[in-house]
């Protein structure tokens, strides 16, 4: 099943802030996947349930999000990251 977004969320994810426009859900045995094109630079990416967050809001009380980290057991997260993807905690200010 695939919810087109309405409105469209910003969130941030391994590879910057960007903003989700759908949402696909294959079933009960796999994570939600976020179709999200980066504020950076246009593209288009699907992340996993556990490497999206919402965007900062300090007006509705969500000043900080937390740090991405490899709980979700995925094999590619240090790799990822040391390809030059962003370290949410350095977006944020998270310590």
């Amino acid at each position: 099943m695939i919810v087109q977004l309405n409105p469209p969320l910003p969130v941030m994810t391994p590879k910057g802030a960007g903003v989700a426009h759908f949402l696909i859900d294959y079933s009960m045995e796999s994570h939600l996947y976020w179709a999200v094109f980066l504020d950076a630079n246009g593209e288009c990416w699907t992340f996993e349930n556990p490497k999206v967050r919402m965007a900062t809001n300090p007006s509705i009380g969500r000043p900080a999000i937390s740090p991405f980290h490899a709980c979700d057991n995925s094999d590619d997260f240090h790799a990822n990251r040391d390809a030059g993807d962003v370290d949410a905690r350095k977006v944020t200010g998270i310590r």
